[in-house]
This record gives C-alpha cells, structure tokens and sequence, in this order.
C-alpha cells in the first residue's frame, strides 16, 4: 500500500514502508509572481502555507498501480490576500530522488504533435515538457505518465538535485 510518509524532515512516498519516492517538497506560484513553498501537515497529511494555502496529494491505488492527484486550494479566511494561481506552472512537486536508478528512457514534447526520446541516468538532467518517464531499479521497471485534463496541464522536468 502506498502512503506519504515523514522521515528526517523529508516527506517520502512509500510502498509497504520503503520510500519509492524521496525528498517530495510542494511549491505554488501566485497569478502576482509571488512564489511559496509549503510546509508538511503530517498530522493532516496535507502540504500548507499558514492558513490560506493548501495542497493535497491524493494517492489512489489498484495493486501497485499509484494514480497521484492533487487538491490545490487558496482559502478566503481572515488572512487571504485576493490572490489566485498563476496560470502556468502554479503547483510544482520536487522530487529529490527516485532510488537508485540504473537508467531511464523519458518521452519529451518536442513540437505541440510530437514527441522524442530522451535516455540517462541522472533525473535532474529531463528535457522540459517531459511526459512519460520509464525508469529501471535494479530487476524491475517503473513508469510514470503525466496526466492532464482540459484545465491542467501536468509534466516532469529535471533540475538542480532532482526532478519536479
């Protein structure tokens, strides 16, 4: 079973106690350039800014498939500022590292109908727009894929210690 879990101050997704996912920090930007980075609620199990910013990760699962969603919300309480998402790149997921991978085939966006092959070993190193990432550890293959909606837009990119 899958779960988000905090240990040593980071925040790790796990399967059955061992973190598939580690080092997992939550970053929103306002629709005024303004940029936050949240703090883990483990209590709530909810990434939250004061109390006016919150994101939630959703895990739902069927066998060891993970479909990960997120709640994003800006709460008009005493505090708000009358602010909204900006409209790219609002929420960003780093993730400082997937485990010890021995190498990785990512399909990036390389025109709006077309898409190429990226291949390494190092996530920090993913082209932008990346949208399917398969990834080997050790005897076994894990594969991700960006799922968007007609809202949202979602897609993986590397930088500085990882990935987001």
């Amino acid at each position: 079973m899958y779960s988000l879990r905090e240990k040593d101050q980071r925040v790790n997704l796990c399967y059955d106690q061992t973190a598939v996912c580690q080092g997992i920090t939550v970053h929103v930007r306002l629709d005024n350039e303004e940029e936050y980075t949240l703090t883990w609620s483990g209590q709530s199990q909810i990434f939250v800014l004061d109390d006016w910013l919150s994101v939630r990760l959703s895990l739902k699962t069927k066998g060891r498939q993970l479909l990960l969603s997120v709640n994003a919300e800006i709460s008009k309480g005493i505090s708000w500022p009358g602010r909204s998402w900006h409209p790219h790149c609002a929420i960003r997921i780093n993730v400082v590292s997937l485990g010890d991978i021995s190498g990785l085939c990512a399909h990036y966006l390389y025109n709006s109908w077309w898409t190429r092959p990226h291949f390494d070993c190092a996530l920090n190193n993913l082209p932008e727009k990346t949208q399917s990432l398969l990834y080997g550890l050790g005897e076994e293959y894990h594969h991700l894929l960006a799922v968007c909606d007609e809202q949202v837009r979602c897609e993986f990119q590397g930088g500085g210690s990882g990935w987001h």
